[in-house]
């Protein structure tokens, strides 16, 4: 019976400590995003998408005209965009601000992003834009081809490079 009772003890004492080793990987997840337990922890087909990328792209949207923009946009490899800027300019009128929004990506490499594009000084020239793009992701994360999925807009070109 103290055996059985010892080996019962060692047994809830193996489940206890492997609990609290999972628990303390997901924490550290948190703060590394490059260590083994957190690969493990997140969406694997979020990881293509990973680390700092410099952006630029033309487009048409209608009826406003032409515009383009060049900026920069920080995956966090989990599914969000953080710590972006970027510079547009519709027909000549230039607009900066901040860039953030979140992702899901598929097994093959395309995926959906939903990004918010919000100027440091809004103005009825410079407003605050929401937009959804369609991305493919190509030669192991380097390098990212997009569209904007809204209607009212029709993308020449875009394209994000790794840094």
């Amino acid at each position: 019976m103290h055996m059985a009772r010892t080996a019962f003890a060692l047994a809830f004492a193996f489940i206890l400590v492997a609990s609290a080793k999972s628990a303390f990987a997901f924490k550290a997840c948190e703060a590394d995003s490059t260590s083994a337990a957190c690969v493990g922890a997140k969406n694997k087909n979020n990881l293509i998408l990973c680390g700092r990328y410099s952006l630029s792209f033309s487009a048409d949207v209608l009826p406003v005209g032409h515009i383009s923009g060049s900026g920069v946009i920080t995956s966090d490899c989990e599914g969000n965009l953080i710590k972006g800027e970027e510079t547009i300019s519709t027909d000549g009128q230039i607009c900066v601000g901040k860039l953030a929004g979140n992702y899901s990506m598929n097994q093959n490499g395309t995926g959906t992003v939903n990004f918010s594009l919000v100027p440091y000084d809004i103005t009825v020239l410079c407003p605050i834009v929401v937009f959804t793009e369609s991305i493919s992701v190509g030669q192991n994360g380097q390098i990212v081809k997009a569209i904007n999925t809204d209607g009212d807009e029709v993308t020449i070109q875009e394209e994000w490079v790794h840094q």
